[in-house]
């Protein structure tokens, strides 16, 4: 300023001016992340404030992104997309988007369907298409028509057939002999009868019977009918006697239709309404109704898993597909290994393993998180690499937040770390065989790497 007031004011001619810095400061350099731009190393002068060296802008690095994952929901209706980038894992980038189905392949009767499906389009070019085909149509089974049941002109032989209704080839039949009983004796006024029956081995059809009145009729003056059911409740045999002789009887056997009553549920039983309806007019429609369905029993979808946000427990439940309402849980702690350490700019990761569930419906869960800091973010305590005994409470209380231990260090003594209230992870290499029982007394959340 001295030598400008100088010139301008004609005090000063052709006279060479040098300036001389004696008290440089280094500016120092930063380096560039992913998203965020460095500086070169510069200097400038502490006592004029002149800028020596200039700093020069250093672009940022960009992300490197690792190849993408696709994660579907439970229903298959949506799914995820991530990437992580390789500099900072920190760095994520995710999409959902929902996802269609159709029908690839439809069931049988007999074999289960297919369904396809696919996501649709990513707006982050990076993530593709995907598509998913998985067997989860269930099998339609046979719905069977009622039976039909044909008696042979001569009522020796019955035939019994039913037919699905998905696939009229799939036809079952069977061809079985009729007995032939007189049903009733001739009466006073009535013709007696002759009951043919027919019984299947095939469950589904049922025992059949006809009563044909052949044997001329004595004439009759019939009492109240008696209904008598069959042990297994398939039939109903009705009876009535002619009060003009009681040796004069006539009685007539059905079979039984059934119909669900009332629907059975998980835990209750239902009931099955049994009629019978007789040819005879004399006799009246019968029914009763029993409990005899067997309880469903409860049908319990895929068990979901929760984690804590601590990671420390995992919470499993699974619901009934009959009644949402039947559910069943159950929470157990967890614990972790250091599957991956941290390194200066890389978080470490640990891997959590469920304890064993009491229910055998739920299985062990693991899952793996990023949670370890990267070791430049934190404030550290690196020992000396001559290191080889740390000795009793040599720093405890300490402010640091991770400790390296040097390997060839073989003791680590009483209380060495006791009380570090920041204390957060500590690396121990294979060389430590000593390590006393309170080494870390105090530390709450501190997570022991020891190799």
């Amino acid at each position: 300023y001295a030598r400008d007031w100088a010139e301008n004011h004609g005090y000063v001619r052709d006279v060479s001016y040098q300036v001389s810095h004696n008290e440089l400061a280094a500016d120092p350099a930063v380096e560039p992340t992913c998203e965020e731009t460095g500086l070169t190393e510069g200097s400038h002068c502490e006592a004029c404030h002149e800028t020596v060296i200039a700093q020069e802008v250093r672009a940022a690095l960009g992300h490197d992104w690792g190849e993408p994952t696709y994660t579907w929901n439970s229903a298959h209706s949506a799914v995820t997309a991530e990437h992580i980038c390789r500099r900072d894992a920190e760095h994520k980038g995710t999409e959902t988007v929902s996802a269609s189905n159709q029908v690839a392949l439809e069931p049988t009767c007999e074999e289960m369907g297919q369904t396809t499906y696919t996501s649709a389009s990513f707006s982050n070019s990076a993530f593709s298409v995907q598509a998913l085909t998985l067997t989860d149509i269930p099998a339609l089974g046979h719905d069977w028509g009622e039976p039909t049941y044909t008696w042979s002109t001569d009522n020796y032989t019955v035939t019994a057939m039913r037919v699905c209704m998905h696939e009229h080839t799939h036809v079952e039949t069977e061809i079985v002999n009729a007995s032939d009983s007189v049903a009733k004796e001739a009466t006073c006024m009535e013709q007696g009868q002759t009951l043919y029956q027919a019984v299947f081995t095939n469950s589904a059809f049922a025992a059949q019977s006809k009563t044909v009145t052949d044997i001329p009729a004595l004439g009759h003056d019939w009492g109240e009918a008696v209904y008598t059911w069959s042990a297994d409740n398939r039939t109903v045999t009705a009876t009535h006697i002619c009060l003009r002789n009681a040796s004069h009887e006539e009685s007539e056997m059905v079979a039984v239709t059934t119909s669900v009553a009332k629907e059975a549920t998980c835990t209750e039983q239902g009931q099955t309404l049994y009629r019978a309806v007789f040819a005879n007019s004399a006799f009246a429609e019968q029914s009763k109704t029993l409990t005899d369905i067997p309880a469903l029993g409860h049908d319990w979808e895929e068990p979901m898993y929760t984690w804590s946000s601590d990671h420390k427990t995992v919470t499993a439940k699974r619901v009934c597909l009959h009644d949402g309402k039947h559910q069943e849980t159950e929470a157990v702690s967890a614990d972790y290994v250091i599957a991956k350490s941290p390194t200066a700019s890389a978080a470490g990761q640990r891997t959590w393993t469920s304890g064993k569930f009491t229910n055998q419906a739920f299985a062990v869960q693991q899952t793996t998180v990023s949670d370890i800091p990267a070791l430049n973010t934190l404030n550290g305590l690196k020992l000396p690499a001559a290191a080889r005994t740390i000795e009793e409470e040599a720093f405890a209380g300490g402010a640091f937040q991770y400790v390296i231990i040097p390997d060839g260090c073989v003791t680590i003594g009483s209380k060495a770390f006791a009380d570090c209230p920041n204390l957060i992870y500590v690396y121990i290499p294979a060389s430590v065989t000593s390590i006393a029982d309170d080494a870390f007394a105090g530390n709450t959340q501190v997570m022991i790497d020891q190799k």
